[in-house]
């Protein structure tokens, strides 16, 4: 049996729809709050100008809101 595992492109706009960042995310899940995705650490972000790897975050997407909660664990130092 192999599991599939959803995934979803988070695409970031600024505030007037250009082009922020992109990202993919996995689907943890969705519930009364919105759509719940785990960027695992190391995961490409697209900007405009190049690419980094993102911090292990978790986000939530929220239907109709033009923001989205992000939660990134706590600097260790």
């Amino acid at each position: 049996m192999v599991n599939q595992i959803a995934t979803a492109t988070v695409v970031s706009t600024k505030w007037d729809g250009s082009f922020h960042r992109s990202t993919i995310g996995v689907e943890l899940g969705t519930d009364h709050h919105g759509t719940w995705l785990w960027i695992p650490p190391g995961t490409a972000v697209s900007y405009q100008g190049g690419m980094f790897e993102a911090s292990p975050c978790l986000r939530l997407l929220k239907p109709g809101v033009p923001w989205s909660a992000y939660f990134v664990p706590a600097d260790p130092r």
